[in-house]
């Protein structure tokens, strides 16, 4: 008699047996909880109309959004599978439902102190709402370093500001000039917000502006992608890192689809860079093996 197998185990066999990179989307956030009814009323977001959508997308409290309590069960379910898997490294975006999704599945794997977590900056997600402004890297970094001591921020540190760390790669969508010009003209100090700029405030003016456009350059996505890609096909190899270890990246469901995307055809840069039509799609705290093929990527430009 055949011996059943189990999902959990199917997953974690196809996720040793797969790409030494892991996919793995943030667990579900305060602000996807607020958004699930008004989704399934339309059946997808683009169906949403403006005002109702407006309504959602500006909460203050959902100021870089935290996981909600399904979330933190979520992480405690991924555990299971996580703490299978022999991981070297979990490479996770600097805003704070990533790094809660990081913190709750990995806290209790069996080598925890022995793996490296890192913050890279071009594993945010675009900003479309209050939830995906960021808070100051600082008030991160006080409220998870006490909890994950060998958390890196190195790279944040490369960026021109340590508050602004997530504008060094910012675009808005059709590199509109007016808006380039009312952020650098409008800002000003403001000692109540976290990054102790109006700069959240001015970017959701705009994000008012211009809906239902994207507020970033989707080539700059792409760009930001590829740089994902250099980042951990150098940082594997400059480690060393043996075949059999995991790296993992901790991240969002945009960024992946520009990072697992293709395209029908390339397109010129004068045009409107679409949505890629075939991307790796992932729910709440999935996994997914990487399907991306590293040695396409070189580094030259690193």
């Amino acid at each position: 008699m055949e011996s059943r197998i189990s999902e959990e185990d199917r997953l974690i066999q196809a996720l040793r047996e797969g790409s030494q990179v892991i996919l793995q989307r943030h667990a579900q956030s305060e602000s996807n909880a607020r958004f699930i009814p008004i989704l399934r009323k339309y059946g997808c977001e683009s169906k949403i109309p403006k005002e109702e959508y407006l309504k959602c997308s500006f909460i203050k409290e959902d100021r870089d959004t935290r996981i909600s309590e399904l979330g933190i069960e979520q992480c405690l379910k991924s555990q299971k599978v996580a703490n299978q898997l022999d991981i070297h490294t979990v490479i996770v975006s600097p805003m704070r439902r990533a790094m809660m999704t990081a913190y709750y599945v990995y806290k209790d794997h069996p080598n925890f102190e022995n793996i490296k977590f890192i913050m890279l900056p071009c594993l945010r997600e675009c900003i479309n709402h209050m939830g995906d402004c960021p808070v100051h890297i600082d008030d991160i970094m006080e409220e998870f370093k006490p909890i994950i001591p060998q958390l890196d921020d190195s790279e944040i540190n490369k960026k021109e500001s340590r508050a602004h760390w997530f504008m060094d790669d910012f675009t808005f969508s059709n590199k509109n000039e007016e808006f380039q010009e009312k952020l650098k003209s409008d800002l000003k100090d403001d000692c109540e917000d976290s990054l102790n700029t109006n700069l959240c405030e001015l970017l959701m003016d705009c994000i008012r502006e211009l809906m239902p456009k994207p507020l970033e350059c989707g080539w700059k996505m792409r760009e930001r992608s590829t740089e994902l890609k250099k980042f951990v096909k150098s940082y594997i190899s400059k480690n060393k890192i043996s075949k059999d270890q995991k790296v993992i990246l901790v991240g969002h469901y945009k960024i992946f689809s520009y990072y697992t995307g293709k395209w029908e055809s390339e397109l010129s840069r004068e045009e409107k860079l679409p949505s890629p039509t075939d991307y790796v799609k992932l729910e709440n705290c999935q996994f997914a093996s990487d399907t991306n093929d590293f040695k396409e990527i070189t580094l030259e430009d690193q």
